[in-house]
């Protein structure tokens, strides 16, 4: 079995919401000084790869520790939305035709959108950065999901909404449905058309809108079946 890490890593200078604290490690003793070495580490519960919990958009919904485990983890769909380009979205329309060609989502699977702009973390190149006119999800596609009975959903971009929402319909739609969304998850282009076990665990924050997660795909190797 391969094990894909699909989390970026935190690090300085990362990319974060620009209204969210920014990623600080701080050295608190060291080796030169102490018989041991540790830091404090400053992060927004919604900092690099995370998960939104319910109570992030809706008041009164579960937090990051209500949700069952059950949500963090299923079978990963990764869908090919490079097609959708800068502040475009993913709609109903797409998803039919994405299930006529790779067959029907199921209730469990965990859903993950590839706009590609995960290649743009922390790179300086021509053209929108990872923090201007991503793509997202609209309500429709949303909708869908639910009725899907999906387990989550996630992509790549810094937000499942695109970058010029102003109502947040693809957040407010999902967690109303108690489903928690994974942002900022890397790697994804490894693990498109091929079967895969999701798993992404949050820390167990008491009362957490969110949590940073290490999500990992688990690809079975078919070369020794």
């Amino acid at each position: 079995m391969e094990i894909i890490d699909l989390t970026h890593r935190l690090e300085a200078g990362m990319p974060f919401w620009p209204t969210h604290a920014k990623y600080e490690r701080i050295p608190v003793e060291t080796l030169q000084v102490a018989l041991a070495e540790h830091a404090r580490v400053c992060v927004d519960e919604h900092t690099g790869t995370h998960v939104d919990a319910p109570s992030h958009f809706i008041n009164g919904a579960p937090s990051v520790d209500q949700v069952p485990l059950t949500r963090f983890a299923g079978c990963g769909r990764a869908i090919d939305a490079r097609c959708v380009g800068p502040n475009g979205v993913v709609d109903a329309d797409f998803l039919v035709q994405w299930e006529e060609q790779n067959g029907r989502l199921d209730a469990g699977d965990v859903v993950l959108f590839f706009f590609g702009w995960s290649l743009k973390w922390n790179q300086d190149q021509s053209g929108p950065s990872f923090n201007e006119d991503w793509p997202g999800v609209n309500e429709s596609a949303c909708s869908r999901l639910i009725e899907r009975e999906v387990a989550a959903v996630g992509t790549d971009a810094l937000s499942i909404d695109p970058a010029n929402t102003t109502t947040f319909e693809g957040h407010r739609t999902l967690l109303h449905g108690t489903i928690p969304i994974f942002e900022n998850v890397d790697n994804l282009d490894r693990v498109l058309g091929q079967p895969f076990t999701f798993m992404g665990w949050p820390l167990h924050i008491v009362g957490g809108s969110g949590s940073p997660v290490r999500a990992v795909a688990m690809v079975e190797d078919t070369a020794r079946k």
